[in-house]
């Protein structure tokens, strides 16, 4: 029965008493969109694709079957990249990791290994420290404080300037403005 199909449709001729000629099949496969049917949207892997890329960034990629590269952050026209960007905390080659391959650098752009300790926050007293975790530096200070007004007589450095006690008068004494440090009978010079 097929046979019988399948040589009548090749035995067909138009209402003249000719044959049709054959159409040329559409390519299944391509190097390029332009290898493919007028109306399709992407050559994807040596195939061609007749659906649309939803591309929300404007990147040129995007997430569906119609998209020759994928995007996991279609928000971000930064993403996808060649390749990782340290330190931004994002995926920006979409394999799902973030920063791999990525290490922590000490202030002179030297490699560190994890668990490593840098400085943070204020300077003196007040820095705290920040650890590498897996090629990152902690986004959390430890132990960080911010300057605050000296406060005289308890033997710290509260405003970070690496002196105790600075601008304060011993004992009963008062500060003065001006020159004068300060005054043990309450009159400035």
């Amino acid at each position: 029965m097929l046979l019988a199909l399948v040589l009548t449709a090749c035995s067909a001729v138009d209402g003249a008493g000719n044959r049709p000629v054959p159409k040329k099949p559409p390519p299944t496969s391509c190097t390029s969109v332009g290898d493919c049917p007028v109306g399709t949207k992407a050559c994807i892997s040596n195939f061609c694709v007749q659906q649309d890329c939803p591309d929300a960034d404007g990147d040129g990629a995007g997430v569906g079957p119609g998209c020759a590269k994928f995007d996991c952050d279609d928000n971000d026209p930064s993403v996808p990249a060649a390749s990782e960007v340290c330190g931004n905390g994002k995926d920006d080659d979409c394999n799902g990791l973030i920063d791999e391959g990525c290490v922590c650098q000490d202030e002179y752009g030297t490699p560190v290994p994890d668990g490593e300790k840098q400085a943070c926050g204020g300077k003196f007293s007040c820095a705290g420290t920040q650890e590498c975790v897996n090629g990152l530096w902690s986004s959390q200070c430890v132990g960080g404080k911010a300057p605050s007004p000296e406060i005289c007589g308890n033997d710290e450095d509260e405003d970070c300037d690496g002196a105790k006690d600075n601008g304060c008068c011993p004992g009963s004494e008062s500060v003065c403005s001006g020159t004068a440090v300060c005054s043990s009978n309450g009159i400035c010079n």
